[in-house]
């Protein structure tokens, strides 16, 4: 005769205890990942600290199957230096664009989301467009940019405002 089938996996917490994983804790009591900065962003594994999908994620393709050999021509050796050179060089893009993304809190999406919405539209719009220049500076320097664009922009409309009531005839605002 048949045997009877098994009974169903338990779902939702009980699944994780009866694993042994403890629901929502992980190992060690610490916070479950789903917590952890970066949980949330699709393609981060934030206990590893690493994307899934990096920048330039092919990089590896031209070293894959390079091979030194004592049999290489000087200039065969040459150009594949080269290539490792080029290859490092990616690699260390691939390193200082994750270390951008972590030092400036960017693997938290909620709280960035939330520091943007508590902007006025205005700032919002001025911190997109300036958004590609963080790059160039700290996390400081970038926000005191944003506010000094925001201030120049206020200041050109107050000047233009006052010019048409110059225009309208008005010298005074008293």
């Amino acid at each position: 005769a048949a045997a009877p089938p098994p009974p169903p996996p338990p779902s939702g917490k009980a699944a994780g205890k009866a694993a042994g994983g403890g629901g929502d804790v992980a190992v060690g009591g610490a916070a479950a990942v789903g917590s952890a900065p970066g949980a949330e962003i699709a393609g981060y594994m934030p206990l590893r600290g690493d994307f899934d999908v990096e920048h330039d994620n092919d990089a590896e393709l031209l070293v894959a199957d390079m091979e030194f050999r004592p049999d290489d021509d000087p200039l065969e050796h040459a150009l594949k230096l080269s290539v490792l050179r080029c290859y490092n060089a990616k690699l260390d893009e691939r390193a200082r664009r994750k270390r951008f993304v972590v030092d400036r809190g960017l693997l938290d999406y909620r709280r960035v989301a939330a520091r943007e919405a508590r902007r006025p539209r205005e700032d919002r719009d001025v911190a997109a467009l300036l958004r590609p220049f963080a790059r160039f500076h700290s996390p400081h320097a970038h926000e005191a940019l944003i506010a000094g664009v925001v201030a120049e922009r206020g200041l050109r409309r107050r000047i233009r405002q006052l010019q048409e009531y110059r225009r309208a005839g008005l010298r005074t605002l008293d």
